[in-house]
């Protein structure tokens, strides 16, 4: 299996100022392939540092991927670093020239001799077209090694990738499809993830495995090893036992998409009053298309006077469990069930923080109930974290809980 190192670059990575979201979605892509990236590099503007870091990632890699240090500015040294190295003269892409040309005479602004350091590119190299953009990427290679740079702009690196490096790769560098699987998992952490997949009855050897985590969702991509046949039928029997419930339907890459289809499915109709979450649970629902199918509304009720007004909370009920309760969460759900006319109220009320906790109620305690025509049923979730993360996922929880409770109403 060929190694790759994937190399970041740019000052801006270093101060902390921009987030290196490249090396993630290059390593993303190159997973479910036979590479095996060994490392990311991030490095800043220097010539000298960028051209260390050259050198140490093709002592340790066949295959180098470097985004940024493309561009037109004195700050831009990618091509300067591999020359020192490889020693090739530069020259001008005259394809890429010509659509710089067109781009600054549509804006009225005329072509400096700055701007054309944009469209150097190593003599004979091949070029990779910046369909997003004006400078092109390029791919070098010598006996040993591949070294493919792309800009630094997420959208221009991410077409190429796709468009050029990718089918590159397969067509000369012999990758191949692994034989792939993945599952998403909800609302667990990634060291118990890992834990389980550890415990699974299978040769763990016949397969690698990658987690990457976004909002509460986990998704757990397997990959055959490369002399290894994978039995995906196995890992998916084992996951639905290790993991129950908490598995995403494959269809879906959220559970509120799966919410609104099998609701869809039964014809049935959703509506939220929340209070800590602010409206994230609606927000959710709604990001869906097709989401006005199933969702008639919501009731931010923040105040305990709106509560009572608007979703018939007792003020005795919160005068003696507080809206932070079980029993206000109850009266929240029926209360908008049956004031905007849905089969299924779904409510969250708690304490978010910083401040406002007690020794009984610490900051972090939300309370939930999902209401239907047969009942109330509410439950306390602690959530641990800051402001945002309780508020996330709480509404990530009472779409969760709803998503459980209609998988089980379907069978």
């Amino acid at each position: 299996m060929k190694r790759v190192t994937v190399m970041s670059t740019g000052n801006e990575l270093l101060y902390g100022t921009t987030l290196d979201t490249n090396a993630s979605f290059i390593s993303g892509k190159l997973f479910p392939l036979s590479l095996g990236v060994r490392m990311h590099l991030t490095v800043g503007d220097d010539t000298d540092d960028l051209e260390r870091a050259f050198r140490y990632a093709l002592d340790c890699s066949d295959i180098i991927i470097v985004t940024g240090g493309l561009g037109p500015t004195d700050d831009d040294n990618t091509i300067a670093a591999l020359r020192r190295i490889f020693g090739f003269p530069v020259e001008i892409d005259e394809r890429s020239r010509e659509k710089m040309e067109h781009f600054f005479r549509d804006m009225g602004t005329p072509l400096s001799g700055a701007d054309l350091k944009m469209v150097e590119i190593p003599q004979g190299a091949r070029v990779l077209f910046n369909s997003r953009g004006l400078a092109p990427g390029f791919i070098i290679q010598n006996e040993k090694n591949t070294v493919i740079a792309m800009p630094g702009v997420p959208m221009e690196m991410m077409e190429m990738t796709e468009r050029e490096v990718i089918p590159f790769l397969k067509k000369e560098c012999g990758a191949m499809e692994r034989a792939s699987f993945f599952i998403r998992v909800v609302g667990m952490k990634e060291s118990e993830i890992n834990e389980k997949i550890k415990s699974m009855d299978m040769d763990l050897g016949r397969f690698e495995w990658g987690m990457t985590a976004k909002q509460g969702i986990v998704t757990v991509t397997f990959a055959g090893k490369e002399e290894a046949a994978v039995d995906f039928g196995g890992i998916a029997s084992e996951a639905r036992r290790l993991f129950g419930g908490g598995i995403l339907d494959p269809s879906f890459e959220r559970p509120e998409q799966e919410v609104i289809h099998r609701m869809r499915e039964k014809g049935m109709t959703l509506a939220a009053a929340e209070s800590c979450t602010g409206g994230l649970i609606a927000k959710k629902i709604t990001d869906i298309p097709g989401s006005s199918d199933v969702f008639v509304g919501c009731v931010v009720a923040y105040s305990n006077a709106v509560k009572m007004s608007e979703l018939g909370v007792s003020k005795e009920l919160l005068f003696r469990f507080g809206a932070v309760s079980e029993e206000a969460a109850s009266e929240m759900a029926a209360g908008v069930r049956v004031r905007l006319g849905a089969d299924i109220g779904i409510s969250a009320t708690g304490i978010a923080g910083p401040g406002g906790g007690s020794p009984s109620k610490p900051v972090g305690t939300v309370c939930f109930c999902l209401a239907d025509s047969r009942g109330s049923r509410p439950f306390t979730r602690r959530i641990s974290g800051s402001r945002e993360r309780v508020r996330a996922f709480a509404s990530l929880i009472a779409i969760e809980y709803l998503r459980n409770y209609l998988k089980q109403e379907q069978g």
